[in-house]
């Protein structure tokens, strides 16, 4: 999957996500504001262009108060929780490239059972990156993990309009832990009913437009982070 995102870079805070998420929670709040129907949000959801598949999570650093990380994500409704800001472990490498006509140096670390790669450009001399990538000095414009299964690369920077940071559902999201969110994605892949049973208190079965049963098969969550 491929998807175009964002990271706003304030004084205090940044803020990480999905420009087609974001358009659709805003175009989904007004909707049901109004008493659309699910098919109703779906319909508009395509004529806006914002259907299909995108990162479902936000990531907010040095929110709500400097050092600490807001991760948000909508696992069926938005689940959130707050950590201490990483504290990565770089080692500087031999290597540059031009991103975006920004020269990039090369860097590594491990975090949390995944190796990243990444170019960073001391000329926007802030120790920001996507994701929770950050703590070089200069922007991150190119990560990826090792395996292969994720990748940010920079496309273009500009200056941008201020605006407050804010999470918008934090007053009906459910606050939970890291480890209770990995545990989340994990059942939602291996044990769909367990999974619903566990976010929406209700389970039901899957059948195909024969009226068949659909058998499903168990599958392993692919983890950006994980935590022991």
């Amino acid at each position: 999957m491929t998807d175009t995102c964002i990271l706003d870079i304030g004084k205090y805070s940044s803020h990480f996500y999905s420009k087609k998420f974001i358009r659709r929670e805003e175009l989904t709040d007004s909707l049901n504001a109004i008493g659309a129907s699910a098919f109703g949000l779906h319909d508009e959801w395509v004529k806006a262009g914002v259907s299909g598949p995108c990162l479902v999570y936000e990531v907010f650093k040095h929110y709500p108060g400097k050092g600490l990380l807001t991760y948000c994500e909508r696992i069926f409704g938005p689940y959130h929780y707050q950590e201490d800001m990483p504290q990565l472990d770089w080692q500087l490498e031999d290597g540059d490239t031009v991103i975006v006509d920004y020269p990039c140096d090369k860097a590594s670390t491990t975090f949390r059972q995944r190796h990243w790669t990444v170019y960073y450009t001391s000329e926007c001399a802030l120790d920001e990156g996507p994701w929770k990538l950050c703590g070089l000095p200069g922007l991150i414009l190119y990560a990826e993990e090792d395996g292969g299964n994720f990748s940010f690369s920079c496309i273009g920077i500009e200056s941008a309009s201020k605006q407050t940071v804010a999470y918008r559902h934090i007053a009906i999201s459910t606050k939970c832990t890291p480890q209770k969110m990995q545990r989340l994605k994990i059942t939602e892949y291996a044990d769909r009913k367990m999974f619903e049973l566990q976010t929406m208190g209700i389970s039901g079965e899957m059948y195909d437009a024969n009226g068949k049963k659909v058998v499903e098969v168990p599958k392993k969550a692919c983890l950006m982070e994980v935590y022991e």
